[in-house]
């Protein structure tokens, strides 16, 4: 063993961010990778061109307990390296904290483009809940828009059949957000099967949702509701972009009432601390 990795590891706590050679067995997987799914060929691939030459670029860790340390990016190369048999991988080991370590494993893992839209939005809805921050602060720090970031998270309400779909590749994140034009959970499964057994493109996804429900009968209420006023659009909208989920204002003749839809129970209760705690 080299010396210089028993001391690394023993003086962890106290270096600047420097390149070393770590023992794989010290590694452990970061609980906060947005990325659920790695690819079997390309891990073999990975390994192989590993054995060849070895890991030519170093993984980002942060130190753990007992000795150990924490991956934060680079866990395909680990991965990798563990089927290549090899003892140690270069790091670099740095002093970050749990919010900081999601934001590298988001940001790694969009520039690579290896994240599924739902585990992407998995993140941001983490990083939301845990360290209490914005859809703005959190397009901020992974370089996207506001915008992109809602209609991401926007993913997470539907239904979890289609979810899954999403997560298997068989829908693409824009099939899911046209899939989102449709209220109805059970119209947004039935279009999404629809579109898998006829391979549909997503255009063709988005004329067919338009047309997808039958037509409701319009209401009294739903007549009043066009002429809403300027005041309940923004009503809507703040409310809307705050919980991250679609918001009504109904505006009846006697009586108002507000309607805000949730994916399931875990969306129910999400959106509930989001209120209780804005009080």
């Amino acid at each position: 063993m080299n010396d210089s990795v028993d001391q690394t590891t023993e003086n962890a706590s106290a270096i600047t961010p420097q390149l070393v050679e770590i023992r794989i067995d010290q590694i452990i997987q970061n609980e906060y990778q947005p990325r659920k799914r790695f690819a079997e060929a390309e891990l073999v691939d990975l390994s192989e061109s590993i054995r060849e030459v070895g890991v030519l670029q170093p993984i980002l860790v942060r130190p753990y307990e007992d000795g150990l340390f924490e991956l934060i990016a680079g866990e395909r190369r680990w991965r990798a390296a563990r089927r290549a048999d090899l003892e140690t991988i270069p790091a670099v080991i740095r002093e970050i904290d749990d919010q900081t370590s999601l934001e590298h494993a988001i940001v790694e893992n969009l520039h690579r483009e290896d994240l599924n839209c739902l585990e992407e939005a998995t993140a941001y809805q983490q990083l939301i809940d845990e360290f209490e921050l914005t859809q703005a602060d959190v397009a901020t720090r992974v370089g996207k828009s506001r915008s992109a970031v809602t209609n991401t998270i926007r993913l997470l309400q539907l239904p979890l059949k289609v979810q899954k779909m999403v997560l298997n590749n068989e829908l693409t994140a824009g099939h899911a957000k046209a899939i989102l034009m449709l209220d109805s959970p059970l119209e947004q499964e039935a279009l999404a099967m629809k579109v898998r057994a006829e391979g549909l493109r997503v255009r063709e996804t988005e004329k067919l949702a338009t047309t997808f429900s039958t037509t409701p009968k319009v209401s009294k209420e739903t007549q009043s509701n066009a002429y809403k006023s300027t005041g309940y659009l923004e009503v809507e909208r703040l409310l809307a972009d705050y919980l991250s989920t679609k918001v009504e204002v109904v505006n009846a003749q006697k009586r108002g009432k507000l309607i805000i839809d949730f994916a399931d129970s875990q969306d129910l209760t999400r959106i509930f601390e989001l209120l209780y705690t804005y009080r």
